[in-house]
């Protein structure tokens, strides 16, 4: 490795150093590859944690150390790296790339399944997958995927995300409704015309089968909707 590529990686031996104690690049990818495994266990609990240290010139030798740190850069998680620093009794500093492989089970599909569909039980499967690959965009529950509409056709074995998914529709536009409006603590019920569509927690026009009155309500599930804003205290 060439003096240009020690610089570029982060690596700062000292050249022409006394000869004495010294700490080898196996032993000090050795110690980083530890504190990147502990804290990726820490960040990502129940995981299964693989750190892989990038290779560097095994003939590179540092100083022992007296105070040596070494510290976790950014997310320890996929491409990492550690830095290994000493102040005494000769300063010096390396940065010790690393690909860290996090592994956890994640809800998959376990069929093909086309845009549209409302997720059910038997439509999931848990599979382990390396979360680096996840962007942080994953499901560990498949109980909170369950009644959600696929946004698109997924092939099997797919991790679902967020954005794969959406809330499927509880009410179609002239689909009829009950009503709930509360004054007080006097709850009053009504049918009637749903003037538009819409899923759970979203307002749409309906118009009063009795009184023929347009009003606005929130969907609150499958054909049924109310007056009170979501999140209102229960009468």
């Amino acid at each position: 490795m060439k003096l240009r590529d020690l610089l570029s990686a982060g690596l700062i031996a000292i050249a022409g150093m006394p000869a004495g104690a010294e700490i080898s690049m196996s032993e000090l990818s050795v110690r980083a590859a530890d504190v990147l495994n502990d804290a990726a266990q820490r960040s990502y609990e129940h995981a299964r944690v693989e750190v892989a240290m990038q290779p560097l010139d095994s003939r590179l030798r540092f100083p022992d150390c007296d105070d040596l740190s070494i510290d976790v850069q950014g997310s320890p998680i996929g491409r990492a790296s550690a830095l290994a620093r000493c102040t005494s009794p000769q300063p010096w500093s390396a940065n010790l790339p690393a690909r860290i492989i996090v592994s956890h089970p994640v809800v998959v599909l376990a069929r093909a399944t086309a845009r549209g569909s409302v997720l059910s039980s038997g439509d999931l499967a848990m599979e382990d997958r390396d979360l680096s690959d996840l962007r942080g965009q994953y499901f560990v529950d498949a109980a909170a995927v369950v009644g959600s509409e696929l946004r698109r056709d997924l092939a099997p074995g797919s991790a679902l995300a967020p954005r794969h998914l959406k809330t499927p529709l509880a009410v179609q536009r002239g689909d009829q409704v009950a009503i709930t409006s509360s004054h007080g603590k006097v709850v009053v019920h009504a049918t009637g015309i749903a003037m538009g569509r819409g899923a759970p927690g979203e307002q749409i026009s309906v118009r009063n089968s009795q009184s023929e009155r347009v009003i606005k309500a929130w969907i609150v599930g499958p054909g049924r909707v109310s007056t009170d804003p979501p999140g209102s205290p229960p009468v």
